[in-house]
């Protein structure tokens, strides 16, 4: 009887480790259950508003896709010519008592755009920028073993705000984070390798711990965990914390024999991160990592593990065709598998931060990705487009993209801005006003920097280097682009010595002569051909390049109506 009673204790007392050992954090799906209206309601946010009469849907969820193609909408052809407005999205769920002492997150891959959210009938803010990843803390305003409502506001009725479709509403997923007082910050690891060789590398393993209790004495736990689920390196290291503070650990580790992150062999480890207090774990987080270096040479080209590689490309919009907007990793993964059989090894992330589940699959998949993040800066290309939130949102955008993407192994360049309008002094769009103006200039005269006369530089030549080096800070481990369509040195781009790499979106005439104009420096056709043509119908020579339209706002048809 003694025995069956040891052994039922310790049955109990493994089961109990394995459940507190596993729910330490918590990442629940969040997107079951929503309640949905079109259009503007008053007092939608408040608690005991009468929502029953309102549609049931699971996210993601685009509205746009749901409604009838027309001539008329506001976005006009070039932005799908499907309607957009205001939208209304609220969630009823409950927290357990049990989870009283914990921090609870609510985190939005995406919400396209200008967001408002309320939890409990309390503000928590407005994100403007359709396509940023964004967290609001809930742990205030929460009820225990009581019903709670998430409501979330979507405003995309200013029209039109795009150069393409863009869809409405949630359209990326929706998840609960639950940990402890103590844990990993949100995008709270950044790992790097700053020395491969064949037989080992080096893993410089930086991470951000949050405390939002007491003081407390800590160890980091650093593992390197391979393909196979085997710990293949580990390190440890004490550290103190303040109550209510974040601080920030290194740590390094050797890893022999290295397996190379490759496009033809996406090999990935995982960095387990484990934060103990004592003997208790009170947090656990995982980054996947690719061990890989690369470098580009002005005459020679690019290099991946010191082979050279013709990148073969694509511009790659994050909409999902007759789909919509809305997110689905299969039929992300189905775009890369055809893109992947057709011989391509590289997307660009055209022109604005990607699903989450697409740099997931390009890491698995073995794809290169240039990652981009504006369109747009302060000068506006359509009437009601981002250039109206960037002189405030740009730098908290601009960080908040890195630090979401930065670990991934396939992305191996950054990208600052497509085609934007402050390449010229001339363009009479949006002209900057004198806080603006200050601000920049301020900037300019904190940059520190010997070799750059910031007094002989145009304000946009500034500005680029204001937005490369809040890169840079975060993450100096890849090159800084940008597509441009003024391929001459006057570009205020170029002039602001900023690109580590020229980027030129068409242009083809233009490639022979690059280092006359741009001696010693490194090209990358960010955008070369953007030919409209049907499924199985090529004009032929092959190899010719067709540009059509001529401009994306005018009117295009020929009469074989051959075009997808």
């Amino acid at each position: 009887m003694k025995i069956q009673h040891y052994i039922l204790l310790s049955i109990l007392f493994f089961s109990f480790s394995c459940s507190s050992q596993t729910t330490v954090r918590e990442v629940l799906d969040f997107t079951e259950g929503w309640r949905f209206y079109l259009g503007d309601v008053e007092d939608a946010e408040k608690p005991d508003f009468d929502d029953s009469s309102w549609r049931v849907l699971n996210l993601p969820h685009d509205w746009s896709i749901e409604a009838d193609f027309s001539l008329v909408n506001p976005a006009t052809p070039g932005g799908g010519a499907l309607p957009g407005g205001v939208g209304w999205y609220r969630k009823t769920f409950e927290v357990s008592e049990f989870d009283k002492e914990k921090t609870i997150y609510i985190d939005f891959d995406g919400i396209y755009m200008n967001s408002s959210v309320w939890i409990n009938g309390q503000f928590l803010g407005n994100r403007p920028n359709g396509y940023i990843s964004f967290r609001y803390d809930l742990t205030p305003y929460l009820k225990y073993d009581e019903k709670n409502i998430l409501t979330v506001k979507v405003d995309n009725s200013a029209q039109p705000n795009s150069r393409w479709y863009t869809g409405s509403g949630i359209y990326r997923n929706v998840w609960l984070t639950k940990v402890n007082s103590t844990h990993v910050d949100q995008w709270g690891t950044y790992v790097t390798t700053p020395t491969i060789s064949e037989t080992s590398a080096e893993v410089k393993v930086n991470t951000t711990i949050r405390n939002k209790g007491d003081a407390l004495d800590g160890r980091i736990l650093t593992s390197l965990i391979d393909a196979n689920g085997q710990i293949v390196v580990q390190t440890h290291s004490p550290f103190f914390m303040e109550k209510d503070a974040s601080i920030e650990v290194d740590q390094l580790l050797t890893l022999s024999d290295p397996q190379l992150w490759s496009i033809d062999n996406p090999y990935l480890y995982t960095v387990l991160t484990q934060i103990m207090k004592g003997d208790q774990l009170m947090d656990e987080y995982r980054t996947n990592v690719g061990i890989r270096h690369f470098n580009f040479d002005a005459d020679k080209g690019f290099f991946l593990n010191g082979n050279p590689l013709k990148i073969l490309g694509v511009c790659l919009h994050h909409d999902l065709g007759a789909l919509g907007a809305a997110v689905n990793e299969r039929a992300i993964e189905r775009q890369l598998e055809i893109l992947k059989a057709m011989g391509c090894n590289g997307i660009r992330t055209a022109h604005n931060p990607p699903a989450p589940e697409l740099l997931e699959l390009c890491d698995k998949m073995g794809f290169i990705v240039q990652n981009e993040i504006f369109d747009v800066w302060r000068k506006r290309k359509t009437e009601f487009d981002y250039s109206h939130y960037f002189p405030e949102w740009h730098e908290q955008d601009l960080k908040d993209f890195v630090l979401r993407d930065r670990n991934h192994p396939s992305i191996f360049m950054w990208s600052i801005g497509n085609e934007v309008l402050e390449q010229w002094s001339d363009i009479k769009a949006d002209t900057m006003d004198m806080q603006q103006a200050n601000m920049i200039l301020n900037f300019a005269n904190t940059l520190n920097k010997p070799d750059v006369k910031t007094q002989d530089l145009h304000i946009n030549s500034l500005l680029a280097i204001k937005m490369a080096d809040i890169v840079r800070k975060l993450d100096p481990t890849r090159p800084i682009t940008s597509g441009n369509n003024e391929t001459e040195p006057t570009n205020h781009i170029f002039r602001s010595g900023a690109m580590d790499i020229i980027g030129f979106n068409y242009h083809e005439y233009n490639y022979a002569g690059f280092h006359n104009k741009f001696p010693n420096q490194k090209l990358i056709l960010t955008e070369t051909t953007s030919g409209l043509m049907s499924r199985g119908f090529y004009l032929m020579p092959s190899d010719s390049i067709y540009k059509w339209p001529l401009r994306w706002d005018i009117p295009f048809d020929r009469p074989i109506h051959h075009c997808s």
